[in-house]
């Protein structure tokens, strides 16, 4: 992964922070409603239907906790810098 470089003439590094945090935030809220939207076997009376269908959920609810992750790397690598932090 890539992370910016907190520095005079880029985007100052507490936007960047809140920016990442509301990242977070979202993709959290995300994460949650996507849990609660599992497939429900009663939705699938095809033969084998369900099982595919929770196969494919789980992978979707791992590709957003993969981004999710990935953008609380970014944020905690801002927040570590010195100039990221509030007076």
């Amino acid at each position: 992964m890539r992370y910016p470089t907190v520095h005079v003439g880029g985007t100052p590094p507490q936007r960047l922070l809140e920016d990442y945090t509301e990242a977070v935030n979202r993709l959290t809220a995300a994460l949650a409603a996507l849990e609660w939207a599992a497939p429900n076997a009663r939705d699938y009376p095809q033969c084998g239907q369900w099982s595919h269908a929770v196969t494919e959920h789980n992978r979707r609810i791992a590709d957003v906790a993969r981004i999710l992750l990935d953008v609380r790397k970014l944020a905690e690598h801002v927040a570590d810098q010195p100039k990221a932090r509030t007076p």
